[in-house]
């Protein structure tokens, strides 16, 4: 998550692959990168959030999606 947040501008990231590559292409034709990695940024807090919850650790729930 440090990384992640580390390469977001304002809870955006622009980096990764996209969304699923067409045969024979290097790069998504269809959807933007900020789409997607965005999204899995998102998934991800709500995730570490769930984790940290049944680990009893209120800081780092705290931290997550604040």
């Amino acid at each position: 998550m440090n990384y992640l947040q580390s390469i977001a501008k304002d809870d955006i990231i622009s980096e990764g692959w996209g969304d699923l590559f067409e045969p024979g292409s290097v790069k998504s034709k269809r959807t933007p990168n900020a789409l997607t990695s965005t999204a899995f940024f998102y998934y991800d807090a709500v995730l570490m959030k769930e984790i940290a919850l049944a680990l009893g650790k209120k800081d780092d729930q705290q931290n997550m999606l604040s």
